[in-house]
Parts: structure tokens; C-alpha cells; sequence
């Protein structure tokens, strides 16, 4: 059954996103192609969603009180706004069923899951495009902003359609290995950083919505994976030799 439904500007439809299932109210149609490849049609719903024009507009106010984005807000286009607003209010949600955005990339080796995560800049995408290339068994999940859900059985990290410029994304889930901690360096270098190192770096790439029990939640959730998870530090360049260096200390090699 299509539950797409079109009456002037507003549109539905449901997405299926880290096992939720999410009722969707938008303005334009290119956000349900943007999300097509996890559309659902199951009937039951875990939350909805609306996306106004004040979002919209909400978001581009967003961007231009960053100096840095400003000079790009021109070439904005209400849809990708949409989408930007979609994420967002998907987001303040998620900490209600054990799960929260992060800012990474996520790859899955024979099976297990990798989260590579880094201020924006670092060399994130270059890294996992690496391993992409040279190490055997690699599938790229999400490349820039995956969900993470806490469960009785381990942490699972899940692609989503907001996959950074490369577009890396698949609508499939893997069980987090660990996560890796990246920064550029001249030589290639990994090991498993004091907890009091790791919080400081995670704290800035996870969202948090303004609701202050839902921001809570999510630090309860971070506490969860922080104790479930291995952690890695790793100074890299860009090199074949990086992929490896990371490969064999993450693989226990």
C-alpha cells in the first residue's frame, strides 16, 4: 500500500530508520525521494513528524549565524533546508527509544561495525575511502551521520539517507565494534585512549536536542556505549599504509 498522500503543499509518508518506524509530514516531494531508499509501508508508527515553513526558515537562519556556511546559504534550496529540518526533528526523538545521531562514518569488516568519527575537515571520508580500497570485506554503512541505538544486544549503528557529499549509505544496521577516534598526523599511529580522553572528543560529535531531558537521555545513552565499546585513537595520513595500521590494531593483528 502507498501511503504517500499529496494535498497541495503537504505530503506523507513513513520511513523506517534504526528499526523505528516514522511518520513523515513534508512540503516537498524531493525529501521522500531523498528517503526512498527507506520507505516503509508498515502500518504501526513509533512517532511522527511535520515539517512547517518556519523550520525551514529556522534552518536558514541556522547556517547563516555560522560564518563559515554563510557565504553558502544562497545556493540553499528550500528542499535541502527540508531535509536539514527532517534530521533534526527525527533527532530530538530518537533519545525517547535508545537511540541518537553521531557524527561519523560507519563501515562494517566481515560483519563488524566501525565508527571513524572527527571534526568535520579531518580527513573522515579520505580514511574510510581507504579502506574501502585496500582492505577486503568492507562496506561503507553511512558516511557522515548514522544513528546509534542501545540494546539489550550491544550497540547498532544503522545508515540513514543524510550520508555527507559522497553519498555513502545503506539502509542496513551492524553491531558496533568500536569506535575510532581520528586526527591527522605525519605517521600512522593507534591505541586505546584514557576514558577521561575519549568523552571531550564524543561530546562534540553527537547531536543533542534543546529539550534538557532528551539531552540528558543522550548522555545516559553515550555513558551505555562508552562502556560497551572499544575506543581508539588514531593519528593517520593519507596513505594505503593508514588503512592497514588502523586495520591491524582495531582487528587485534
Amino acid at each position: 500500500m502507498d501511503e504517500t498522500k499529496e494535498n497541495g503543499e503537504n505530503m506523507f509518508f513513513k520511513v523506517k530508520l534504526a528499526e523505528l518506524v516514522i511518520g513523515v509530514k513534508c512540503l516537498y516531494g524531493e525529501t521522500k525521494d531523498f528517503c526512498r531508499e527507506y520507505l516503509t509501508d508498515e502500518e504501526s508508527q513509533d512517532f511522527n513528524v511535520a515539517i512547517s515553513r518556519k523550520d525551514i526558515e529556522a534552518e536558514c537562519k541556522l547556517a547563516t549565524s555560522n560564518p563559515d556556511k554563510e557565504r553558502d546559504v544562497e545556493r540553499y534550496s528550500c528542499e535541502y533546508l527540508e531535509r536539514l529540518a527532517l534530521m533534526r526533528k527525527i533527532a530530538d526523538h530518537l533519545p525517547e527509544h535508545n537511540c541518537f545521531l553521531m557524527h561519523g562514518a560507519v563501515i562494517s569488516v566481515q560483519g563488524d561495525g566501525y565508527l571513524f568519527t572527527a571534526p568535520s575537515g579531518t580527513g573522515k571520508s579520505t580514511h574510510v575511502s581507504l579502506w574501502k580500497k585496500y582492505i577486503d570485506g568492507v562496506e561503507i554503512i553511512n558516511g557522515d551521520k548514522p544513528f546509534l541505538r542501545v540494546t539489550n544486544h550491544g550497540i547498532w549503528a544503522y545508515g540513514t539517507p543524510w550520508a555527507g557529499k559522497e553519498g555513502w549509505q545503506k539502509n542496513e544496521g551492524v553491531l558496533l565494534k568500536g569506535i575510532c577516534l581520528l586526527m591527522r598526523g605525519k605517521e600512522n599511529r593507534i591505541s586505546m585512549p584514557a576514558q577521561e580522553q575519549v568523552l571531550p572528543f564524543l561530546i562534540r560529535q553527537i547531536y543533542y536536542t534543546d529539550n534538557p531531558e532528551m539531552a540528558g537521555k543522550t548522555l545516559e545513552l553515550l555513558d551505555q556505549v562508552m562502556k560497551q565499546i572499544y575506543f581508539y585513537k588514531v593519528s593517520c595520513n593519507v596513505s594505503k599504509e593508514a588503512a592497514l595500521c588502523c586495520y591491524d590494531g582495531v582487528r587485534g593483528v
